[in-house]
């Protein structure tokens, strides 16, 4: 049987590599001199955003012709300490070089995540890391040659193995420092896969975004911008509707409003976090102008994935 065309699937999940990874191809250079300032975003969560509601336990979504669908054994997760504890595994597991992810307390978990020290905090950080651990991933993409069609698909979970532990009892009466050391998270070679193609940023200033729609489109913005050529690019509103709205047909007001939060989260990014970005917002979509890389690469592989 012949083979069939390669596909942004095959590309975006390379062969596992098991040798140590001193010597894994995958590390760039950007990756090989991490410092305490750069944090790190998958392509997967920006490309097939998760939701910014609670969902329940299941969710569909289809960009470009890929679809994927989100199943949480813990529900999906769907809030701003998700996508920051999301980005703090990706970036522990870049740093370290290791599928192994000690969390040490959940004080320092709170503390790392931009959280503030208190038994109030225990609870959300919990349910995040639960969401995060009971997290599977469905991706299929349409498969169409002259002589065939088909579908090639992708099936893996966030965390081969986890330890989540916290206090019980009233929170008001806790003191949140528990046992350094027993939390921690072996990710699936899969996920780790992702990360060793996550493009950078600066973490504290990702941490320190309170929307989760402004924590989906920053990594999302920092990328194209990367990979932009000479020439502008317009990018439709539809398309935006498509990959960062809530996955339903949207009415007139609920479209008025996603535009208006949309500029809120692109203004708030060139302000803040990526002044030197080049883009403005026109009735079509956003159009996209060549800027400066927000981390200035060493190579041609800065760390992007082909997702984008």
């Amino acid at each position: 049987m012949r083979d069939h065309k390669k596909t942004a699937l095959d590309d975006a999940f390379p062969e596992p590599d098991h040798r140590e990874p001193k010597d894994s191809k995958v590390m760039n250079s950007v990756h090989e001199e991490v410092t305490k300032e750069l944090g790190f975003q998958t392509s997967l969560f920006t490309f097939f955003p998760l939701p910014r509601k609670n969902v329940g336990k299941e969710m569909t979504k289809e960009v470009q012709g890929r679809t994927c669908m989100y199943l949480g054994f813990y529900g999906i997760p769907y809030t701003t300490i998700d996508r920051r504890m999301l980005e703090i595994i990706t970036t522990k597991k870049v740093q370290s070089k290791s599928r192994v992810i000690q969390f040490g307390s959940v004080t320092d978990t709170i503390r790392e995540s931009g959280g503030h020290r208190g038994g109030s905090y225990i609870k959300p950080m919990k349910d995040s890391l639960l969401r995060i651990s009971g997290l599977t991933i469905h991706l299929t993409e349409n498969v169409k040659t002259e002589r065939f069609e088909g579908i090639t698909g992708k099936n893996f979970h966030i965390a081969d193995e986890f330890k989540i532990l916290w206090a019980n009892g009233r929170t008001d009466l806790v003191v949140p420092e528990l046992l350094d050391s027993l939390n921690y998270m072996t990710i699936s070679e899969e996920f780790a896969s992702l990360c060793d193609d996550a493009a950078p940023h600066i973490q504290a200033d990702y941490l320190k975004i309170q929307s989760a729609l402004t924590q989906d489109i920053y990594p999302w913005l920092c990328a194209k911008l990367y990979h932009l050529k000479d020439k502008d690019e317009l990018i439709r509103w539809s398309w935006l509707y498509a990959q960062f709205g809530e996955g339903k047909r949207m009415t007139d007001n609920q479209t008025k409003s996603f535009r208006k939060k949309f500029k809120a989260s692109g203004l708030e990014i060139k302000q803040d976090l990526y002044q030197k970005a080049n883009y403005e917002f026109t009735d079509e979509g956003i159009l996209l102008k060549k800027s400066p890389p927000l981390i200035e690469p060493d190579s041609k592989k800065a760390g992007f994935s082909l997702f984008y």
